[in-house]
């Protein structure tokens, strides 16, 4: 799972875990994995998403996978900027600006498994962005203050 956090994306597809939906943009790293876990006697399970019949439910389940993925991704961040205080080192500020950008990029990339839950995350992901630069306005006393560069 550390190795899927750097390189690729995992979206629980049920909550005891276990289970996972990696976008398609991700193959050629779970082949990696799955090669190396063969090499040590163990194994990757992978299912296809349906096709034909069964897409609908398919796509249902895979958006919803994502956005709630996605959705625990901003939370996450909003949660890191409301414990900032003023001994908050300036590269710590720099780093949930940048993971606040990257989420953002994230969403735009997924967009396609969101349906019409893409709007809806990236204003989140903009509203996390706005907390993070008020607050950091707030800590310094200085409401021009640039962290890294802005989310669009």
């Amino acid at each position: 799972q550390r190795l899927f956090d750097k390189n690729a994306d995992l979206f629980p597809i049920r909550e005891q875990g276990g289970a996972y939906f990696v976008p398609k943009e991700h193959l050629p790293f779970v082949v990696k994995v799955e090669g190396f876990l063969q090499s040590l006697g163990g194994k990757v399970c992978r299912f296809p998403v349906a096709s034909g019949d069964g897409v609908a439910t398919a796509n249902k389940s895979v958006a919803d996978a994502v956005a709630e993925g996605l959705t625990e991704l901003v939370k996450e961040h909003e949660a890191a900027v409301e414990e900032f205080g003023l001994t908050t080192h300036q590269g710590t500020l720099e780093s949930a600006a940048e993971k606040i950008k990257l989420t953002r990029i994230k969403i735009e990339a997924y967009a396609s498994y969101l349906d019409d839950r893409k709007d809806m995350l990236l204003a989140s992901v903009d509203q996390a962005n706005a907390k993070l630069k008020e607050h950091i306005a707030d800590l310094t006393g200085n409401h021009r203050v640039k962290i890294g560069q802005p989310v669009a």
